[in-house]
C-alpha cells in the first residue's frame, strides 16, 4: 500500500508534466509563434492563453467526471483528446484555427488537473498530503521547464511542427502509463450535494479569490518571461529559456518547502499568507530594479519567478481538504476553474499592458493584486488543519 502510493504520486506527476509542457510550456516557443503567425504581444497572448480558456471551460465537469468515474478514466481520455488536437496543428492554415484547436486541446488537457489531484489525495494521509501535492504540483513547473529546454531545439530542428509533436507523443506516452498503473480508491461515501454546490461555499471561495489574485502576477513571468528578459537584457532567446527553465525548477523546490511547511505545522493559510506579503514585496522590487537596469537582472526575474509558482500546491491541497466526503474532483475542479481562468485572462491582459507601457509598469502594477490576495487571506474566517 505505501509503495503503490509513491506509484500514483509518480505516474500522477509526470501526466501533470506532460500537461504543463503544453499548457505552460509553449511560452518557451513565443518568439518562434510570433513570427510564424506574425502576431504582436497582445496575439502572443491570446495564443498562450488560449489553452488555458479551454481548461476553464471544462475543469468543473472532468471534477465532477473524476468523482463518478474515476481518475484513470478521466486522466487518460483527457491526454488522448489532448494529444490528438496537438498532432492536427501543424496541419491548420493560419492563427485563427490554430487558437481554436489550442483551445480545445487545453479543454481535454484540464482532465489531468483535478483527477490526478484527488488521486493522490486519496491514497496520503491527511499529515503527508500537503508535501505530496506539492510533489504533484511539481508536474507544472517541471513540465515547463523541460519544454524550455526541449521545445526550443526542436523549434530549431523542424520549426514548430516538431515542437508540437513532440508535445503530443509527451502526452501520449502518459496516457498509457496512467491506464496501467492508476486505480481509483474511494475516499468516503458521496456527498449529496449537488454539482454547483461548490458557489456556496465560503472557505472555498476566500481561497479562490486569493489563488486568483496571485496568477495575475505569476503569468506575468511563467508566460512572459522571455519576452521581459529579452526586453531589458541583452540575453539571447536560448539564454532567457535557461533563465525560464531555472524559475520552473526553483519555484518546483519552493512548492516542496511550503508542502512540507504546511504539513509540519498543520496549518495551511499561514504559509499561503506568508508568500503572498513576500510577492508583494518581491515584485514592488522587481520593478524598481528593471527601472534602474540594475546588473544581473535575470538572476532577480528567477528569483522573483519562483517566488511566484511556490504557492499552487498548497491552494490545490486546501481545496480537497475543504471538501465534503466524495466531492474532492469537483472542489478541486473549481478552485482549477478558477486558477486557470485567471491565467487566461492574465496572458492577455499582460501582453495588452506590455504592448503600452515598459515592463518596469507592468510588473510594479502587479504588486496590487498580490497586495489584495494577502488582504483577502489575512481576513479570512477559515483556518484550515490537519
Amino acid at each position: 500500500m505505501s509503495s503503490y502510493r509513491w506509484l500514483v504520486l509518480a505516474v500522477g506527476t509526470a501526466a501533470q508534466s506532460s500537461a504543463a509542457a503544453f499548457l505552460v510550456g509553449i511560452a518557451a516557443i513565443a518568439p518562434a509563434l510570433r513570427a510564424e503567425y506574425d502576431l504582436d504581444l497582445t496575439g502572443l497572448g491570446l495564443m498562450l492563453g488560449a489553452p488555458t480558456l479551454g481548461m476553464v471551460v471544462t475543469l468543473l465537469a472532468w471534477g465532477h467526471a473524476a468523482d463518478r468515474f474515476g481518475e484513470r478514466r478521466v486522466m487518460t481520455t483527457g491526454l488522448l483528446l489532448a494529444s490528438t488536437m496537438l498532432f492536427l496543428v501543424p496541419f491548420l492554415p493560419g492563427f485563427w484555427p490554430v487558437l481554436l484547436v489550442l483551445f480545445l486541446a487545453g479543454a481535454a488537457a484540464s482532465g489531468l488537473n483535478a483527477a490526478s489531484g484527488r488521486a493522490v489525495m486519496a491514497w496520503f494521509p491527511a499529515r503527508g498530503r500537503a508535501f505530496a501535492m506539492a510533489i504533484r504540483q511539481c508536474g507544472l513547473p517541471f513540465g515547463a521547464a523541460l519544454a524550455a529546454a526541449v521545445l526550443p531545439v526542436l523549434v530549431d530542428i523542424a520549426g514548430t511542427r516538431l515542437a508540437f509533436w513532440g508535445l503530443a507523443w509527451f502526452m501520449t506516452a502518459n496516457a498509457f502509463a496512467v491506464a496501467m498503473v492508476i486505480r481509483s480508491r474511494g475516499s468516503g461515501p458521496a456527498s449529496d450535494g449537488r454539482f454547483w454546490d461548490v458557489l456556496r461555499h465560503g472557505p472555498l471561495l476566500n481561497l479562490c479569490a486569493a489563488a486568483v489574485l496571485l496568477m495575475l502576477p505569476q503569468v506575468a513571468i511563467t508566460a512572459f518571461g522571455i519576452e521581459l528578459l529579452l526586453a531589458t537584457t541583452a540575453l539571447t532567446v536560448t539564454q532567457a529559456a535557461v533563465a525560464l527553465v531555472a524559475v520552473n525548477l526553483s519555484g518546483a523546490g519552493l512548492r516542496l518547502l511550503v508542502g512540507w511547511w504546511a504539513d509540519w505545522t498543520g496549518v495551511r493559510l499561514r504559509p499561503f499568507l506568508f508568500v503572498a506579503v513576500c510577492m508583494v514585496a518581491a515584485f514592488d522590487a522587481l520593478a524598481a530594479y528593471i527601472a534602474l537596469d540594475g546588473p544581473m537582472l535575470h538572476v532577480f526575474v528567477v528569483l522573483v519567478g519562483a517566488l511566484a509558482l511556490s504557492w499552487n500546491g498548497l491552494a490545490f491541497v486546501v481545496a480537497a481538504e475543504l471538501a465534503p466526503p466524495g466531492r474532492a474532483g469537483s472542489f478541486l475542479g473549481f478552485e482549477n476553474t478558477a486558477i486557470y481562468a485567471a491565467s487566461a485572462l492574465g496572458s492577455i491582459l499582460v501582453g495588452f499592458f506590455a504592448d503600452r507601457a515598459d515592463w518596469a509598469t507592468v510588473i510594479g502594477g502587479l504588486t496590487l493584486p498580490a497586495l489584495l490576495a494577502a488582504t483577502v487571506l489575512a481576513f479570512s474566517t477559515s483556518s484550515v488543519r490537519v
